[in-house]
């Protein structure tokens, strides 16, 4: 951009280069979120589904629908099953932004959020998905700490108990 440009652009009045900021801000979001629009739909506890194009949670790996978990009883229970409520219950009447990093034949990989909160920290934070990666371990061992979720039961990290079906 040539130098001349710019200096014109310091002549606008300061509100009206707010005004002109601020609409370049929301066509750069609109079109950033632009495969994100319509009713979002939890196949599980790490993958939604928006305008039929399916996501996969990054950085997390939930338990699958049907993974088997036990509490300190004994009782055996759908832990995969659990963990899609508690997507469900993070996405419910949010909006929910999704931003592709990768694509694979089953879903897009995508950092994914709810109202502005990162829906796989949140995931995390609730022990109801394991972290895949060490960008939320703070997170991660604080959920273990105080036996959230998954940690408070005895269960096979979903990467495991994928092996074994």
């Amino acid at each position: 951009m040539p130098l001349s440009t710019c200096s014109n652009f310091t002549k606008i009045p300061r509100m009206q280069r707010f005004c002109i900021m601020a609409a370049c801000s929301l066509l750069w979001m609109q079109s950033a979120y632009a495969l994100d629009a319509g009713e979002v739909y939890v196949l599980s506890g790490d993958r939604i589904s928006i305008a039929q194009k399916a996501y996969c949670l990054a950085d997390i790996q939930a338990p699958a629908i049907g993974q088997t978990c036990q509490r300190a009883n004994g009782r055996n229970f759908d832990c995969g099953h659990i963990s899609k409520t508690a997507l469900m219950d993070l996405t419910a009447v949010a909006k929910v932004h999704c931003k592709a990093i990768q694509e694979t034949t089953s879903c897009t990989i995508a950092k994914c959020s709810a109202d502005g909160f990162d829906l796989s920290r949140n995931m995390i934070h609730t022990g109801l998905a394991p972290g895949v990666d060490h960008q939320f371990n703070d997170v991660q061992e604080r959920a273990k700490s105080k036996t959230y979720g998954l940690w408070k039961v005895s269960f096979d990290l979903p990467s495991v108990s994928r092996k074994t079906e």
